[in-house]
C-alpha cells in the first residue's frame, strides 16, 4: 500500500503480513488434535456394541424381526450411555479441577 500501512481496516494482518483467519485449517487442526475427553475412543463403542449384538443374536435368533430390532435399539442405547458414563468417570479422576 502506498501509505505504509500493513493492512486495511477490513483485514486482520499482523507484522508478518500473514492474514489471521480463525476458520483456517491450521487452527481447526490444532483443536482436532486435542482430545476433549468427553467420549471414549470410537473403536471401544464398536467392539462392545458389535460383540454384545453377536451374543444377543444367539439368544433371540428365532424371535420375530420387529422384537429383535427393538431389543437391538435398546441394547445399543444402553451400551452407548454405559460406555460413555464409565469412560467419563474413569477420566474424571485424571482431570485437574478448573
Amino acid at each position: 500500500m502506498a501509505d505504509g500501512r500493513l493492512g486495511d481496516a477490513g483485514n486482520d494482518v499482523g507484522r508478518t503480513g500473514k492474514e489471521h483467519d480463525p476458520t483456517s485449517k491450521a487452527n481447526s487442526m490444532d483443536t482436532k488434535k486435542q482430545p476433549d475427553g468427553r467420549w471414549a475412543p470410537w473403536w471401544l463403542y464398536v467392539v462392545i456394541i458389535v460383540g454384545s449384538n453377536y451374543v444377543k443374536q444367539y439368544f433371540v435368533q428365532d424371535w420375530p424381526v420387529a422384537i429383535n430390532a427393538a431389543i437391538t435399539l435398546v441394547l445399543i442405547g444402553i451400551l452407548f450411555l454405559g460406555i460413555t458414563s464409565v469412560y467419563r468417570s474413569m477420566r474424571g479422576a485424571d482431570r485437574q479441577p478448573r
